[in-house]
């Protein structure tokens, strides 16, 4: 399979998210190595707050979008700044307003939120807005709040198998399914309980005038 362009996005900056970061970016430089061009995977790896960085980087060429942070029912991003003596919230209709102002990368196929309680309703009301009409993406969100622990065991599980290659014909959706399907295989075995991550597909609502 070609290798994918994935935009990774620590919104929190953290101790903890920088950490879960670097685990990424190493499984990447990893699998990459001895790899022709071609078929490596390419990783833009970001840790800002600034939302223009963040708008910048959305809009770059790119498969997947996985955004990294802390969440909270209602759709929040939190991020800690002064060692968590204080919080500054994002909001997802913040979020919206730089996708429409600067505009998403247009052949983005998956969006992974990795942050508690993503696949709240506010979320899945405000993804197919930020998509172009006639589109569509894989979207993947928490059910619930998840602990570092969690969301690592998932989305290392889901970047291995998602190097390995799709499991259909449609080589770009099928390996993010394939991925998701393996991971939350991986999350079962390793916790004894649901995988909180979920997967839709979304379909954009975004006029494009």
């Amino acid at each position: 399979m070609p290798g994918l362009r994935v935009t990774l996005l620590n919104i929190d900056g953290s101790k903890m998210f920088t950490q879960s970061q670097k685990l990424v970016e190493e499984q990447f430089a990893e699998h990459n190595q001895g790899l022709p061009k071609r078929n490596q995977h390419q990783l833009q790896s970001l840790s800002s707050r600034n939302p223009f960085r963040l708008a910048d980087s959305l809009a770059e060429p790119t498969d997947l979008i996985h955004l990294m942070a802390h969440g909270e029912p209602g759709g929040n991003l939190l991020q800690i700044r002064l060692k968590g003596l204080w919080k500054r919230r994002f909001s997802i209709e913040t979020l919206r307003y730089y996708w429409e102002e600067f505009g998403i990368s247009p052949k983005v196929k998956c969006i992974l939120v990795d942050a508690c309680d993503t696949f709240h309703p506010s979320w899945l009301k405000e993804i197919p807005q930020m998509i172009p009409s006639g589109e569509s993406v894989i979207y993947i969100g928490t059910t619930r709040p998840v602990l570092f622990q969690e969301c690592e065991s998932y989305t290392t599980a889901f970047y291995a198998q998602l190097f390995r290659g799709p499991d259909g014909p449609d080589v770009v959706g099928d390996a993010f399914k394939g991925a998701h399907r393996a991971a939350g295989a991986t999350y079962r075995r390793q916790h004894r309980q649901e995988c909180p991550f979920k997967l839709r597909s979304i379909q954009g609502r975004r006029d494009s005038n």
